[in-house]
Parts: C-alpha cells; sequence; structure tokens
C-alpha cells in the first residue's frame, strides 16, 4: 500500500534538474478519480512513470543561455 502522490513527487523531484538544464517544465498531476492509496507494486509503477517521462526529457534541446 503506498500513496501514488508520492511516487510521482519523487519523479518530479529526481527529473526536475535535468528537465530543467534542457528548458522543460515538469509538473505532477493526479486527476480526481485516482484513488491517494494504491495497493500494489510501488516501484513498478515508480519504473513505469519513469520510463514514460524520460524520453521527452532526454529528447528535449539544451536550453540556449
Amino acid at each position: 500500500e503506498y500513496n501514488i502522490a508520492d511516487i510521482v513527487e519523487g519523479i518530479i523531484d529526481l527529473l526536475y534538474t535535468p528537465a530543467r538544464k534542457k528548458g522543460v517544465g515538469l509538473i505532477g498531476f493526479i486527476g480526481p478519480g485516482i484513488m491517494p492509496i494504491v495497493n500494489g507494486d510501488a516501484m513498478r509503477v515508480r519504473q513505469v512513470l519513469i520510463a514514460l517521462v524520460m524520453p521527452h526529457v532526454s529528447s528535449a534541446t539544451e536550453m540556449q543561455t
């Protein structure tokens, strides 16, 4: 049992700096229909969410300064 908001927040924390360096903004949104406490494999959910977000951060063009 885990809080899905904690998982999303952790992913944002992990990817914020690399995304910011490339000029990509990250926000986390959990829709009102999503239960806040979830049963299951928290590590697997984290892996899947990172796999969905990371390619977009990686493929972003470096921000010009």
